[in-house]
């Protein structure tokens, strides 16, 4: 959960009488948009002809290709505007279930979010739920986070969430059972993640990282020698990294605590400061800090 404001500054509403119950007759309305996983068979794909693209953010036309097994998937891109764009962006940056994955992923996501609107008193996620398969982000709209102890208790007021909140990541992250109720006090517009749509991307996203460590460990000829077991554990120690043009990777004298392999771009290796010496110009496929 993420972005929870002090309690106070919504409507309040009263506890929910039984979080594991539904409070609206709308509930089981939005219970259904829900469970509509915006994924095509890989048939649709098929027919399509469509390609991953790389793109600028949020190409309105670009599909989102993933892999989820040997199947491919075809992930819709549901239109949103810029501001819902940039809300949604706001709301998951630094959120532990995006952390690994890179920016052309998580633009995927963000075209996947499909919307949902929701009158006042509605469970959007009910304590002991499960399972779960939504993440949140609230874009309009005063949600309450309502917490039951203890079985047959009374649950209490944990949290207030104002627009620009996202909440549910927990429950997908650990495959557990919603650990809160969370109620609208107000009408509420928000963005939905489903759990097929971020397994799939974050699988093939994984894999491709995986198949390019490889593929940059064997443009190296100088560790072309290595056993299989030695590239393997190479290739899992691979951690990436950026630097913008004329940044300092290192200095002449700093101490020597990593080994860097030019994936894409030019390095150039200098005796000194900037206005050193050039020695040479390293390229994709070379190495230096050996």
């Amino acid at each position: 959960m993420r972005n929870g404001a002090p309690m106070g500054q919504c409507a309040s509403s009263s506890a929910p009488g039984n979080p594991g119950s539904s409070t609206s007759s709308s509930t089981k309305d939005i219970e259904d948009v829900m469970a509509v996983v915006k994924l095509a068979n890989d048939k649709a794909l098929a027919g399509s002809g469509s390609s991953p693209a790389a793109g600028r953010l949020w190409t309105k036309k670009r599909v989102g290709v993933t892999a989820e097994g040997s199947v491919a998937t075809h992930v819709a891109v549901v239109p949103k505007s810029d501001k819902a764009k940039a809300t949604i962006a706001e709301a998951i940056r630094g959120n532990l279930l995006f952390q690994d994955l890179p920016q052309s992923a998580l633009e995927i996501i963000v075209d996947s979010m499909h919307a949902v609107s929701v009158p006042p008193a509605t469970d959007i996620i009910r304590q002991g739920d499960s399972p779960a398969s939504e993440f949140y982000v609230l874009e309009e709209g005063c949600c309450e986070v309502w917490v039951r102890t203890q079985p047959g208790g009374k649950p209490t007021k944990a949290l207030t969430y104002n627009a620009g909140s996202a909440f549910g990541e927990l429950a997908l992250l650990y495959s557990s059972p919603r650990a809160a109720t969370v109620r609208s006090t107000t009408a509420c517009k928000l963005w939905v993640m489903e759990r097929g749509v971020y397994h799939a991307v974050k699988r093939n996203f994984t894999h491709e990282a995986f198949a390019a460590r490889h593929k940059l460990m064997d443009s190296v000829a100088a560790l072309k020698g290595l056993g299989p077991h030695h590239r393997a554990l190479l290739v899992d120690a691979l951690v990436g990294a950026e630097f913008k043009a004329g940044q300092p990777v290192f200095r002449k004298g700093d101490p020597g605590t990593a080994f860097y392999i030019v994936r894409e771009g030019t390095a150039v290796v200098r005796d000194g400061g900037p206005a050193g010496k050039e020695l040479a110009r390293l390229g994709p496929g070379q190495y230096f800090g050996e």
